[in-house]
């Protein structure tokens, strides 16, 4: 695990599940769209730690090269879990 990795937390299964709750809420409680609600509650969460760990690395080619893996990984992570 990495110096950036270590620092990015996984949602919970019941953060995922509230924030897909409340995307379904605004969406107007439309059926038939509960894996997109989940898909996105976990892209929203997961990129939340990354934006704030890339706002606190200075901006070199390495940091960018090396957090633009970290979010890939996450949305393959949030593909494959669901």
């Amino acid at each position: 695990m990495t110096q950036v990795t270590k620092h990015i937390k996984t949602p919970t299964h019941e953060q995922i599940a509230e924030r897909a709750y409340q995307i379904y809420l605004v969406n107007g409680c439309q059926d038939g769209h509960a894996q997109d609600d989940w898909l996105q509650a976990q892209y929203e969460l997961l990129k939340q730690p990354v934006r704030r760990l890339a706002e606190s690395i200075p901006p070199t080619s390495m940091n960018v090269a090396l957090l633009a893996g970290v979010v890939q990984g996450a949305l393959v992570f949030a593909q494959m879990s669901h």
